[in-house]
């Protein structure tokens, strides 16, 4: 027999939702919501989503909150009576917890480790889920899955991953960016060095692919620790 895949809505179309608005709809059926419906039409026309209004929002099998954290609970309030009876919730928002959300429905954190523009270019992001069903739990991970990596464990390990992984990218930008403007370099090289070489470098460091030179740099790292 055919398996049966889920219809999803996502809510919100910003960055993240609109990554996966494209991401997901070549393989679901997905319908996305937005209080600014000119948002979600723009996404439409970008995607293979369909836009809908309140009241059919009842269409989605799993419903993707694709939503800051502090706008969360009013979005809740707002569309949960439009929801079907049987719809699981699944939160992306890093800094919010499945737990938090303020309904009875079954309830799914997928945390994403990833940016979303760089996901955009091919990156393939690592998704954190956490939930107490578990079928909603299988649904979550089959369609997490198309996105990239999917593992169970606690979702609050992200926000935590995701903070020290931006600061310490943000104070070595910084640096470079300190050390070639006393070097009177011009601005336009600086952020190609910033983007192209320290960002390609830290790229093939986690993928175990650096040359002879960055090898020496990480021996003598090492060396002092």
């Amino acid at each position: 027999m055919e398996k049966v895949l889920p219809e999803l809505l996502i809510i919100g179309s910003g960055r993240m939702g609109s990554f996966l608005a494209r991401k997901l709809s070549g393989n679901y059926q997905v319908y996305v919501y937005d209080r600014v419906r000119e948002a979600a039409e723009s996404l439409s026309q970008s995607s293979n989503a369909l836009v809908v209004d309140k009241t059919e929002l009842n269409k989605a099998d799993l419903v993707i909150l694709a939503l800051a954290t502090d706008i969360i609970p009013q979005a809740i309030e707002e569309v949960d009576s439009y929801l079907a009876p049987g719809a699981v919730l699944v939160n992306i928002a890093t800094t919010f917890s499945h737990i938090d959300l303020n309904t009875k429905r079954n309830k799914v954190s997928a945390k994403i480790v990833g940016h979303a523009k760089e996901m955009a270019l091919g990156e393939k992001p690592v998704i954190v889920i956490e939930g107490d069903d578990n079928a909603s739990k299988e649904m979550v991970k089959g369609v997490f899955q198309n996105i990239g990596n999917v593992f169970e464990a606690p979702t609050n390990l992200v926000s935590k991953i995701n903070t020290i992984s931006s600061r310490f990218g943000i104070i070595a930008a910084l640096e470079i960016k300190k050390a070639l403007g006393e070097m009177d370099i011009e601005e336009e090289i600086i952020t190609a060095a910033i983007r192209n070489v320290a960002a390609g470098t830290m790229k093939a460091f986690a993928v175990g692919d650096v040359g002879p030179f960055a090898i020496n740099i990480i021996n003598e790292f090492q060396a002092k620790k």
